[in-house]
């Protein structure tokens, strides 16, 4: 599983945003949903299941991570210590083959990304200015939407899965975002050509030797 880093984490949540009316709402529930999920650790036992919380609702997060319940525990504490302290020590037992310690690296590195973002968001609280989109590098649907218009169009391969494993591999982005992204692309749910979207990408393509694919998105704004 790839890790989701601060960048995709931060897209998302401008994405999520874009059209509302009190973004400090929005910016207080991503946290609070954060410090939930922190907390809310599935409870093993040895002789029975895990415990799972009973309330879990997703609708309300922006965020996208799927940690194993089995790491969980060791998830929270690596963010709980890199909020606290910067930083965060790998225990590692005699146990651990060098899979589950390759595992247990990758989790720690997640929660890093997850603390950072917690951090930012964090910030947009406490910064007077208005939690916008900066106009530095694209966004994980605006890079997809220009791919698109040089050409490159994997919605017309039916297995959105296997596109998303190429694509994400070659944006260096979350497999599962992707996938999601390529199903939203068009139609009544469109969530890749939106008008901010369009327009940002639009700016890629302003010389005159990209004069057919700025007609093109264009075309797409007026629609």
């Amino acid at each position: 599983m790839e890790i989701i880093k601060l960048q995709e984490l931060q897209d998302n949540f401008y994405s999520a945003i874009e059209n509302s009316i009190n973004q400090k709402f929005d910016i207080n529930r991503e946290m609070n949903e954060i410090q939930d999920y922190i907390k809310d650790i599935p409870n093993y036992s040895r002789f029975r299941k895990a415990v799972k919380p009973l309330f879990n609702n997703k609708a309300n997060r922006v965020f996208k991570i799927n940690i194993s319940d089995l790491l969980r525990s060791q998830f929270s504490d690596a963010f709980n210590s890199y909020i606290r302290i910067g930083s965060y020590e790998l225990k590692s037992f005699h146990a651990d083959t060098n899979e589950m310690h390759q595992i247990k690296e990758h989790t720690a590195k997640q929660a890093y990304e997850f603390s950072e973002y917690y951090k930012w968001l964090d910030t947009l609280l406490t910064s007077p200015q208005k939690a916008e989109k900066k106009n530095e590098g694209l966004s994980h649907k605006e890079k997809m939407l220009a791919l698109y218009y040089l050409g490159l169009d994997m919605r017309k391969f039916r297995n959105n899965l296997q596109s998303a494993k190429i694509l994400s591999k070659i944006l260096d982005l979350d497999e599962s975002n992707t996938k999601d992204n390529l199903t939203y692309f068009d139609g009544i749910n469109c969530k890749v050509k939106t008008e901010t979207n369009l327009k940002k990408v639009l700016d890629l393509f302003e010389h005159k030797d990209f004069k057919e694919i700025h007609v093109a998105i264009t075309k797409d704004l007026e629609k």
